[in-house]
């Protein structure tokens, strides 16, 4: 797997990649090539932010505190009610399925 380290337009697909974002590809040359333009880097699969918890952390951030402490709540994880919404997401994130 690999992450793009520079904005790069793919001029095969016209996708706009941003820095951050995962890139894969079937093309050991095409690879190459974006290695060498330092565009992109490998990284293991485990350090590459799922598309599920992208699509979590927007849902999550949809929601109010109160929701967000009722989740971790029905979960039986451990948390501090002071703790900020930002902080409660980032539990939700970290702490599971």
């Amino acid at each position: 797997m690999y992450k793009v380290i520079r904005v790069f337009k793919d001029k095969y697909t016209n996708n706009i990649y941003a820095i951050g974002d995962s890139f894969a590809s079937d093309e050991p040359d095409r690879i190459k090539d974006l290695l060498s333009r330092k565009l992109i880097e490998g990284v293991s699969d485990k350090d590459m932010p799922s598309i599920y918890s992208v699509a979590d952390e927007k849902y999550y951030q949809s929601m109010v505190k109160k929701d967000l402490i009722k989740l971790l709540t029905e979960r039986g994880m451990k948390f501090n009610k002071r703790q900020t919404k930002l902080e409660l997401i980032e539990l939700l994130l970290q702490g599971g399925e």
